[in-house]
């Protein structure tokens, strides 16, 4: 179990965009012979948790028939493509993304997705904080004509770890409010990772960070009112019977 973790938290960080190795100021990936090998690593892993899972992977996937039906309809989206190649492309990437969550959403729990995440996010958050620091010259995106200058960490764009980082403050402010245990751990990854979304310089992850700081009261206030007319809902219908 905790190598199957371990992969799949490496599994999110690829995903996620995060490389440590590429070349100084560049703002796209290259395609490797690296990132082939990975890729069918990836492939491979996910075919082997499905075969050893196949029933909960079934159950999962006939769950949702809202997340069947688009998933079908996007693989079939080949049929009228105006590029057949691309689209073959990225539908092996969709479906193996799709299959890969639909192992993780049955096979852990609500809880343990979110650690998961945490580990993926903390790491990201971690390592682009050292890289910044310590190589610069690659992690930090300077000034062009359209663009203002900003951390990047180990992502190819600052945007992109403006993004992330955004994300990541969700998960570690649900954490830090949801869970005791190691409360200290998830407030101090909040106040990087918000550090970090700051200091990237993201206009779009700065105002998506804002309007979910803004929504907080919001949510709880509804959750909470839900949560008393749980309880009054009883006594008010009790009459009625």
């Amino acid at each position: 179990a905790i190598l199957e973790k371990t992969i799949i938290v490496l599994i999110l960080l690829y995903a996620g965009g995060v490389r440590l190795f590429r070349p100084a100021y560049t703002s796209t990936p290259e395609g490797t012979t690296s990132s082939t090998a990975i890729n069918l690593a990836i492939y491979a892993f996910t075919f082997l948790v499905i075969t050893l899972r196949w029933k909960h992977f079934v159950y999962g996937l006939t769950k949702e028939k809202l997340l069947l039906l688009t998933t079908i309809v996007a693989l079939c989206s080949v049929l009228w493509s105006a590029d057949v190649a691309s689209t073959l492309d990225t539908n092996k990437g969709l479906f193996r993304a799709t299959a890969l969550g639909i192992h993780i959403a049955v096979r852990y729990s609500l809880k343990e997705q979110l650690h998961l995440a945490a580990w993926a996010f903390g790491i990201a958050a971690l390592l682009s904080l050292f890289y910044c620091l310590f190589i610069p010259q690659i992690s930090i995106q300077l000034a062009m004509s359209d663009e203002t200058a900003g951390w990047r960490g180990v992502f190819y764009h600052k945007n992109h770890f403006g993004r992330q980082m955004s994300y990541a403050t969700a998960v570690f402010l649900v954490l830090g409010l949801k869970q005791p245990q190691h409360r200290w751990l998830w407030w101090l990854m909040l106040s990087i990772s918000v550090g970090l979304l700051l200091i990237s310089n993201s206009k779009t992850a700065l105002l998506c960070f804002a309007c979910s700081i803004a929504l907080l009261p919001i949510v709880i206030a509804i959750r909470q009112s839900l949560q008393k007319l749980s309880i009054i809902l009883p006594y008010i219908l009790l009459p009625l019977m």
